[in-house]
């Protein structure tokens, strides 16, 4: 999106505050709804993933145990790749890279594909990649995951534009905070990135 000259952002800005206002003065239940799904759903799939990649990592260790790791780590991770590849490709091509460069980039204006399939495809994926071995850090999927869901919430409450850019910020927060445990980092993301999608 090219740069807003100072007065054209002002009206900009106030247009999404009022957009904002309005829904919540007709739909204020709604909204709480949204949100605390949001929060729910970013929290659940920030618990499955940290889950399965723990389930996987253990696995990985028995078998370690049982086998040389030159036979165990080279096939549990190409087996990995595979699989958490194919899933990207044939299903949501969007959940591909790290996650936090889409949200950014939705928060941007930008055109970026989202919703609940991108983020299934990327907490499945991430399980399998992350769990087979690949030195991969969890925050890129969860700030993905935690935006998929609220922007579906979102689009379920039928948002205005500016809200939709808040919620997924704040789902993306919710992400963060989930997989790490980390509720007030979380909440910082959140307002971060929502201060600067305006």
């Amino acid at each position: 999106m090219p740069t807003l000259s100072e007065p054209k952002r002002r009206r900009h800005l106030l247009g999404s505050s009022r957009s904002i206002r309005g829904l919540l003065e007709r739909r204020w239940l709604v909204v709480v709804l949204a949100l605390a799904l949001t929060g729910l759903g970013a929290a659940i799939t920030g618990l499955l993933f940290t889950g399965g990649i723990n389930l996987l990592k253990d696995w990985r260790l028995e078998l370690l145990n049982d086998f040389p790791a030159w036979v165990v780590l080279p096939a549990l991770g190409g087996f990995g790749g595979l699989l958490s590849g194919w899933l990207i490709s044939n299903l949501a091509p969007a959940a591909g890279g790290a996650g936090i460069t889409h949200i950014m980039g939705f928060l941007r204006h930008r055109a970026v594909p989202m919703g609940l399939q991108v983020g299934l495809v990327k907490l499945v994926a991430g399980i399998i990649a992350i769990g087979s071995g690949f030195p991969l850090g969890p925050e890129g999927p969860a700030v993905q995951m935690g935006g998929s869901v609220a922007w579906q919430m979102s689009r379920w409450l039928k948002a205005p534009a500016a809200f939709r850019r808040m919620i997924v910020a704040a789902g993306g927060g919710a992400g963060i905070a989930a997989v790490f445990s980390a509720p007030i980092g979380g909440f910082i993301y959140g307002c971060r990135r929502s201060s600067r999608s305006g």
